[in-house]
């Protein structure tokens, strides 16, 4: 392969190390990049990211600059340095003097894109992704190693024509001299810069100007079989009556099977009577697509008033950073719009301790269960006292220690939040169902569910979150913003 792009053993040498190298790297940076791309479309958190300090993988990935045209800008690398490789070994022959020009070509617009977005991290996010870094790097070489493949291939022919020229060589076998100006002709630098500029500034324009609407509405068939005064159908030849969905809880086998599985230490005692207002004449069942029962308003956590004319489902973690970047937004609506909506909270920790989805946990995640435990202990005991320590939770940038989390949960409600250990069983249970769920519509934490359909996706900006709501439920602000 390397005898007719170099004469000398060493010039050999140099292209093999050079094309190993850039083998090597595109290799790495396409593995990377895969891996993104799955976590994005997925909505998964990168493994080994904390979240802490100037390392945030899951702000960088929920933002808008890692989309373009609604593709995930990694997909778009994949697809380059699966070019690469392609070019990499066709590019070393001379016959093959058009691989040398797309090989130039794509590691020129892999090493462009990467200062791109390194920029883009550090100046607009202020935040950095590991993993994107990495296929930045791994660009930024392949640019550096290209350029000196090709000024070797080049370098030689052009130094002998010019000792030629000059008097001080012997003019090289008419053979080679045609091979080597052939071969000089054929390759187009030019070209290939022309190329990646144009790949680079279609990258930049597309991601700046063009970018679609961060949240979509999926329309889906409702599961719920509801009768004409909106409650659930009755089985008469039972003496209880079937309860609405409350917190995700399954009241069958499966439910207990579930459980189990999820390692409870024994088996739950019967929650305590409902209070007077948790009788049938206190309830408002509503229907939501993604659900296969009703939904209990005024039975289940809710942020805003459970009165509200339109409310939507939040399906959440408190150790999930794309649902931490949500609450922002979830709180600017209540604010803007009032009692014309309302968010009932469902949690799905992201922890296998309670979700029988989650196959490996990682240490992001790990006290996932207890966080969401504290807060539904807290509306079990006392519900006008979530709101408040929902809040505390989600509006630092991380979630507070579990140590400060269960003193500050003893604040308001008292020590009993961590000595009923049926309250615990039941809520596990319930975790279980409500991941069932996220499971079902193939979806990431936060999930929205309305009455219409899944709502999925993440807003770009404020903006773009009210002019959704406000299309979807039309409804307009208490008050019109001053001037």
């Amino acid at each position: 392969m390397f005898d007719t792009l170099f004469e000398s053993p060493d010039d050999e040498g140099r292209a093999k190390l050079f094309l190993t190298l850039i083998a090597a790297l595109a290799g790495v940076a396409l593995c990377l990049s895969g891996y993104l791309t799955w976590t994005t479309w997925s909505a998964g958190t990168v493994a080994g990211c904390s979240g802490e300090g100037l390392v945030d993988c899951d702000h960088v990935l929920a933002s808008h600059w890692s989309k373009w045209l609604g593709l995930p800008v990694s997909l778009l690398g994949s697809l380059t340095y699966v070019g690469i490789l392609a070019v990499c070994w066709p590019a070393a022959k001379h016959s093959q003097p058009l691989a040398r020009t797309a090989l130039l070509a794509l590691s020129l617009l892999a090493a462009g894109s990467a200062m791109w977005f390194i920029g883009l991290q550090l100046i607009v996010l202020q935040s950095i992704c590991i993993f994107c870094m990495a296929v930045h790097a791994c660009g930024l070489s392949i640019g550096v190693a290209t350029l000196l493949l090709l000024r070797e291939s080049t370098l030689g022919p052009r130094e002998d024509q010019m000792r030629a020229m000059l008097g001080v060589a012997e003019v090289a076998p008419s053979s080679n001299s045609e091979s080597d100006a052939a071969t000089l002709k054929s390759f187009h630098p030019l070209v290939a810069t022309a190329i990646a500029a144009v790949g680079l500034t279609v990258l930049m324009v597309g991601q700046y100007f063009f970018q679609p609407s961060g949240l979509v509405l999926e329309r889906i068939p409702k599961t719920t079989v509801v009768d004409a005064e909106g409650a659930a159908p009755v089985d008469d030849s039972s003496d209880e009556q079937t309860e609405p969905a409350e917190l995700g809880v399954e009241s069958d086998a499966d439910g207990a099977d579930r459980l189990a599985s999820i390692g409870a230490e024994e088996d739950p005692e019967p929650l305590p009577t409902p209070s007077e207002s948790d009788s049938p004449a206190a309830r408002r069942l509503i229907t939501f697509s993604g659900l296969d029962k009703p939904v209990d308003v005024y039975g289940v956590p809710v942020l805003g008033n459970p009165d509200a004319e339109h409310v939507l489902v939040e399906m959440l973690d408190y150790t999930c950073a794309h649902c931490r970047h949500l609450h922002n937004h979830v709180h600017a609506a209540l604010e803007r719009y009032g009692d014309q909506v309302a968010f009932v909270v469902y949690h799905a920790p992201l922890s296998k301790r309670c979700n029988p989805q989650i196959v490996r946990d990682q240490p992001v995640h790990m006290y996932a269960c207890d966080y969401a435990r504290l807060a539904l202990g807290v509306w079990k005991l006392d519900r006008t006292k979530f709101a408040e320590f929902h809040d505390w939770l989600m509006e630092p940038k991380k979630a507070p220690s579990v140590f400060k989390a269960r003193q500050r949960a003893m604040q308001l409600v008292g020590e009993k939040i961590l000595l009923d250990k049926a309250l615990k069983a039941d809520l596990f249970r319930g975790f279980a169902s409500n991941s069932e769920v996220v499971r079902e519509v193939r979806s990431g934490l936060p999930l929205l569910l309305s009455e219409e359909g899944i709502i999925r996706g993440f807003p770009k900006d404020e903006g773009e979150w009210f002019m959704f709501l406000e299309e979807l439920l039309e409804i307009k602000p208490i008050a019109e913003p001053s001037e």
